[in-house]
């Protein structure tokens, strides 16, 4: 099976529960209880999430974007791949880690302040 088999083989398991437009090679618009949002997947991405944690189980792959969907806000006009073999909603059609964000805000106010170096610390919870 090729990845784009895959892809649209995604597309009965969406409709049981949503109204599925397919909008291009990357992207399939769900409708559900008059909300629509955009899956932004690729038919590679699609047959990694299928192949690698769910060993081909399509269907319960296909939980993943139905729980993205529960999860969503009214902001979240995407469902978008996380890059870890997950599907997250998102007010953006890419995936912005919400860690890596702060982290580069941090970075940047850092070096806005006229910080030179900047060094970095963990320690590990004695709990």
């Amino acid at each position: 099976m090729t990845s784009a088999d895959a892809w649209f083989g995604l597309l009965p398991e969406l409709e049981t529960w949503a109204e599925v437009q397919v909008g291009g090679p990357d992207s399939m618009t769900l409708t559900c209880a008059g909300v629509s949002r955009e899956l932004r997947l690729t038919p590679d991405q699609w047959d990694d999430i299928v192949s690698i944690p769910f060993g081909g189980n399509t269907e319960g792959a296909a939980g993943l974007i139905r729980a993205a969907w529960g999860r969503a806000g009214a902001s979240d006009r995407f469902l978008v791949y996380d890059g870890q073999y997950d599907v997250q909603p998102s007010p953006t059609a890419a995936w912005v880690d919400p860690g890596r964000a702060a982290f580069e805000a941090a970075v940047d106010e850092a070096l806005q302040a006229g910080r030179q170096g900047l060094h970095w610390s963990a320690e590990r919870d004695q709990t």
